[in-house]
């Protein structure tokens, strides 16, 4: 029988052996390490803890249900990662009261095995801010400022200013008011009286403007436009030769044409005629005329 063959038939199982043996040992300084590095974790109470990446051995775990209100910590499971056949975790938890705490403890299997599993343990410490014996947070001091009456009386300055200010402002803005006047322009609607008295006037005394003739003219057709209800049907265009033929506006607006528009010498009306007829409209009432403005572009 050959030496050579028999010799690595025997080494094989041997290495295989010692490979498995020293992969244990290297993960039990590994979870030792871990554990060792999650007992230096130390975090006040209330605040939240992690414990990151430490490698736990067996099937995956779950954080125990606590529903009990006076629990001392609660722990979570936040991160689970597969790691061979172990599991690493991201660990989280809150204590409430100070003390060493193993969160192993708070731990099970989430797929509950029939062979018992011994977990290494987690240690964390919880730390408290106050002191020992002490169960109520400490008042905070009074603060202390120098020269107070320094702050009341830079605080009274404040107010007497702003006391002085404000008064000035109303002041100043009754006073602006006061001087600015504000022009409002209130409009009026014209009354045919106001319209047609100057201009009636001027004519009667030979005065009247070239320009005037013709306004007394349309506001002599306005006005019997709107006291006419013949003309409410009629187009703009047989408004006139329609009130021509009224009984009252006809005469006048037939001289008052011939009066405006024939030459002299060929039947114009002279103005004692023009007179005659328009004297009757001096003693006019206000009466509104629809769409006309005066000089001033007033209604």
């Amino acid at each position: 029988m050959p030496i050579l063959p028999f010799v690595r038939s025997c080494l094989i199982p041997i290495l295989l052996l010692a490979s498995v043996f020293e992969g244990k040992i290297v993960a039990q300084d590994q979870l030792g390490n871990e554990s060792h590095a999650a007992a230096k974790v130390r975090v006040p109470v209330g605040m939240v803890g992690k414990v990151s990446q430490i490698v736990i051995p067996g099937g995956e775990l779950e954080a125990v249900p606590n529903s009990d209100p006076l629990a001392k910590i609660i722990v979570r499971v936040a991160e689970s990662y597969r790691h061979g056949d172990a599991y690493r975790y991201d660990l989280e938890f809150t204590g409430f009261e100070p003390g060493r705490y193993d969160l192993a403890k708070s731990l099970r299997l989430k797929i509950p095995d029939t062979s018992p599993v011994t977990l290494p343990p987690v240690e964390v410490e919880i730390v408290s801010v106050l002191e020992p014996g002490k169960i109520e947070p400490s008042r905070p001091a009074r603060p202390e400022i120098d020269s107070w009456w320094t702050y009341w009386t830079k605080l009274n300055i404040f107010v007497g200013l702003w006391i002085a200010g404000l008064a000035g402002l109303f002041h100043w803005s009754n006073r602006v008011k006061k001087v600015e006047t504000v022009s409002t322009e209130v409009i009026t609607p014209v009354s045919l009286s106001q319209r047609l008295k100057p201009l009636v006037t001027a004519a009667c005394e030979g005065s009247i403007a070239p320009h005037q003739r013709a306004e007394l003219e349309s506001l002599l057709i306005a006005y019997w436009t709107s006291r006419s209800d013949a003309c409410d049907e009629v187009s703009p265009g047989r408004i006139l030769s329609k009130l021509k033929q009224h009984p009252d506006a006809g005469p006048l607006l037939k001289k008052l044409e011939q009066w405006l528009h024939m030459p002299p010498g060929q039947g114009q009306a002279s103005e004692r005629e023009i007179a005659q007829l328009l004297k009757p409209y001096e003693s006019l009432q206000d009466f509104e005329i629809p769409g006309i403005t005066d000089t001033n572009g007033k209604r």
